[in-house]
């Protein structure tokens, strides 16, 4: 049964006593609702309502990951070395370590990358949920207004970069760690506009551009980066310089794979920006002391000396008959990038606080779009 299915909204009778004191309780006032096992009913309706739904790569090997999990797999480290901390590292605790700090996986070879909790938990094939793991958090920010914005983020143990003209061998950009995540802007409890994430920013789209199932938002996955994607087939994300007539790097998102519905294993948050602090939907039962953390999750970025690591040249010869000529381009001029990365830094330094549906940056304005095909609102 599909979760829209599952909402039962009933009119309000009776009169109101005593004016609203925040958003939240006018909200309760005027849409109880039965959501799923799980959701508090103090979510705004309108928050799981249009939740979006999730297709992952059909050939995915690194499935959404429980965060207590990945916390209880992983050691402290700074410098490579470790240092003291709580033992063993859950979500009540992790906060206490100072922002230097990089979970670092206790066992994970990436040269035989078959360690269990790494993998993550595939979407039930019927429900969509993802059994006894618990990947998601929605973070529900108040702008005023009668403006809502909520996150819907998606946690994974591992990412597996990306491959230039689809080759393993220039393979960059892996990382222990990774968060992805949706957002959609409400205005008056409406749907407006929905950012997707993808890798280092993303893209902004109207609410009627993007593809829907009833009433929610449909993202597709990009294999092993886990990139979010209003449309489903190749993306080109070459670096400036390798765009050419046949795509070298690319996010490949199609919409055949598990479905994953996220809000049905979930922790529900409150973010105030004014004074960046978060409240919790259960009345304290969930530990918001994680999101307290600001180290990285994951790995610190290997050495060179390092055998895990490698440092990938990409050039114009890379791209011609599979590479074949590759040694014959010179070195300079190449593009230079790390097989693997530092894991990333968590929720909190997601930009929660935005004015608007895409997050600041000095270097890039944010561009709305109207259609899948990339056309600018006017």
């Amino acid at each position: 049964m599909l979760l829209r299915e599952l909402f039962i909204i009933t009119a309000v009778a009776g009169t109101v006593c005593a004016a609203p004191s925040s958003f939240f309780e006018k909200r309760q006032e005027q849409e109880p609702v039965e959501y799923p096992d799980g959701i508090p009913d103090s979510v705004p309706h309108f928050v799981v309502k249009h939740a979006p739904l999730i297709y992952l790569h059909p050939e995915e090997e690194y499935f959404p990951t429980d965060i207590e999990v990945f916390l209880t797999n992983t050691k402290p480290q700074v410098n490579f070395q470790d240092v003291a901390g709580p033992n063993p590292l859950v979500m009540k605790n992790v906060h206490q370590l100072p922002e230097n700090v990089f979970l670092t996986s206790k066992d994970f070879d990436v040269t035989h990358p078959d360690t269990k909790w790494i993998r993550g938990v595939r979407p039930d094939n019927t429900t969509g949920k993802t059994n006894n793991a618990v990947p998601t958090s929605v973070f529900v920010v108040d702008r005023g207004n009668d403006i809502i914005h909520a996150f819907y983020m998606f946690f994974y143990a591992f990412n597996y970069g990306v491959e230039v003209a689809s080759t393993e061998r220039l393979n960059f950009g892996n990382h222990v760690g990774d968060f992805e995540y949706l957002m959609i802007r409400f205005v008056k409890e409406q749907p407006e506009e929905v950012w997707f994430s993808q890798h280092g920013y993303g893209q902004a789209f109207k609410w009627i551009a993007v593809k829907k199932e009833g009433d929610r938002p449909v993202a597709y996955s990009s294999k092993g980066s886990h990139a979010n994607y209003a449309e489903h087939g190749e993306h080109d994300i070459s670096p400036l310089g390798l765009t050419g007539t046949v795509t070298p790097v690319k996010d490949i998102a199609l919409p055949f794979g598990a479905k994953w519905d996220p809000i049905l294993s979930a922790y529900w948050y409150k973010y105030k920006p004014e004074t960046q602090k978060f409240r919790t939907y259960d009345g304290g039962k969930t530990s918001k002391n994680w999101l307290k953390f600001k180290g990285r999750w994951g790995d610190e970025e290997y050495t060179d000396s390092d055998k895990r690591q490698k440092t990938v040249s990409i050039g114009p010869g890379d791209f011609i008959a599979g590479g074949l000529f590759a040694n014959f381009f010179p070195e300079e001029g190449k593009i230079k990038a790390k097989k693997f990365n530092s894991g990333p830094t968590g929720p909190f330094d997601k930009q929660l606080d935005r004015p608007n549906v895409c997050p600041p940056r000095e270097d890039q304005a944010c561009e709305l779009l109207c259609t899948l095909q990339g056309e600018k609102c006017d």
